[in-house]
């Protein structure tokens, strides 16, 4: 009889726990309460590839794109990129930007050059002015025909490349150097003119179509300005200097970067 009581006692007991239903594991309360608090499906895309980022906030995700080497750069500026089209990227631009100056004799490089992006003459930039290279005095000198010539600032102790493209099609390049704010005017005709070792005198005089590579690097820290001659132009008397600049965007000029092979 007392075994009889307890056995009661303990299935009154459980009916009372399951009657509230509200912890009963089995139960849909229970189950909605505790779905509640897991993230939502992570709704699709339109197929393109992506990775799921940290939003900072529990339950939301964030996307990212994933590069695509066959689209536009465009709309992918902030897209993450696979190892395998960031090592093709990197490899053709260091066959493209890399040039081996010094090699071992067994073919192996012991210097290479990394050329730069350009830092001048494209239309807009410099400064143009009526003038040329005048040999005999080695003066920047004004002139009332159609001469061309654009000032760019210089830096020191860098050594820069100049040099054509191949649509370039002027027939007079002079390449020298000013260590003076002033500039050629009708009043004030003729500024001294230098080599990038500061001697006067002009480092390039070409009249013919040929348009020899310069490399140079200023050691007169007194010099400003690099100068360039070109052909002239009838912008002088019509104020279209489109002639001039069509010349022009086919001259570059880089800064030279060394680094020892291997590093």
């Amino acid at each position: 009889m007392k075994r009889f009581f307890v056995f009661l006692f303990s299935v009154l007991l459980s009916y009372g726990a399951f009657a509230a239903g509200e912890n009963v594991p089995t139960s849909k309360s229970y189950v909605d309460a505790e779905i509640a608090t897991k993230q939502d499906k992570i709704t699709a895309n339109n197929g393109a590839a992506q990775v799921l980022t940290n939003t900072g906030t529990a339950g939301e995700i964030g996307t990212k794109n994933i590069y695509d080497s066959t689209g536009s750069y465009a709309g992918q500026s902030d897209a993450l990129i696979d190892a395998q089209t960031m090592n093709t990227a990197v490899q053709n631009a260091i066959d493209s930007e890399f040039e081996c100056v010094e090699e071992d004799g067994n073919g192996n490089c012991l210097l290479t050059r990394i050329q730069g992006a350009d830092v001048g003459i494209q239309p807009g930039d410099g400064e143009w002015f009526r003038a040329y290279y005048y040999s005999n005095e080695k003066v920047w000198s004004y002139y009332e025909d159609a001469s061309a010539s654009i000032r760019i600032p210089i830096k020191p102790n860098v050594e820069y490349k100049l040099y054509w493209d191949s649509g370039g099609d002027s027939s007079i390049y002079r390449v020298f150097f000013v260590k003076t704010n002033n500039v050629p005017t009708k009043t004030n005709k003729k500024i001294e003119a230098y080599k990038s070792n500061g001697v006067r005198g002009a480092d390039v005089i070409s009249n013919s179509q040929t348009y020899p590579e310069y490399i140079f690097k200023v050691t007169d820290n007194s010099i400003k300005y690099l100068v360039v001659q070109v052909n002239g132009s009838s912008g002088w008397t019509s104020g279209n200097f489109s002639d001039v600049w069509n010349r022009i965007s086919h001259l570059h000029l880089i800064e030279n970067v060394y680094i020892p092979s291997g590093h």
